[in-house]
């Protein structure tokens, strides 16, 4: 029934990662399915970690061997891709591997989140969780420059820049988040 279907839905959004990017030139079909001269979250493409979220919690699913499994697997294709081709798998006009390679990660963080009594960690998976647009707009923006001076790619001869880099990304991210939630506490 409904988890058949879902299980479809989502091979059809991975496999939209193969449309022709390039060849798309309709500004207004970026957002659903992305393009190749602008940078697009294409929804379509996407739709698969909200949908294996929305399965997981409608079911109460925190912990699967299966999911785990799945999500393993996912990561070594994504982990192979970064060795074979020595930089990550194309994101603007998003590729399949980009989209699988975050699957253990959101799988950790989506059970640590569960594990997590209330501390200070609980409270920063929380403030990033509620801010989740903020940042990620925040960090697109030191991804284009990050790419315009080449930190972004995987170079081993630049790991320490790439590390302080990604750790002043997050850290600024953070901040405007935190700014925007004063602000907004303070016209409420």
């Amino acid at each position: 029934g409904n988890s058949i279907f879902m299980v479809l839905v989502i091979i059809m959004s991975l496999a939209a990662t193969f449309i022709p990017y390039e060849q798309l030139t309709i500004p207004w079909l970026g957002p659903i399915i992305g393009m190749g001269y602008l940078d697009y979250f294409p929804l379509i493409q996407y739709i698969s970690y909200f949908l294996i979220g929305a399965y997981m919690s409608k079911h109460k699913i925190v912990y699967s061997k299966y999911i785990l499994i799945f999500a393993l697997i996912t990561n070594v294709l994504f982990i192979n891709y970064l060795y074979q081709n020595g930089h990550f798998p194309r994101r603007w006009g998003v590729s399949l591997c980009w989209i699988i390679g975050g699957y253990l990660y959101v799988y950790i963080y989506y059970i640590l989140s569960h594990m997590m009594e209330e501390n200070i960690i609980s409270h920063v998976l929380e403030f990033i969780g509620k801010n989740t647009l903020i940042i990620l707009v925040c960090s697109n923006f030191f991804v284009f420059i990050g790419s315009k001076y080449n930190f972004v790619s995987l170079n081993v001869n630049k790991y320490f820049f790439y590390v302080i880099y990604w750790i002043i990304t997050v850290g600024v991210c953070m901040f405007v988040a935190f700014l925007k939630n004063s602000l907004k506490r303070r016209l409420t």
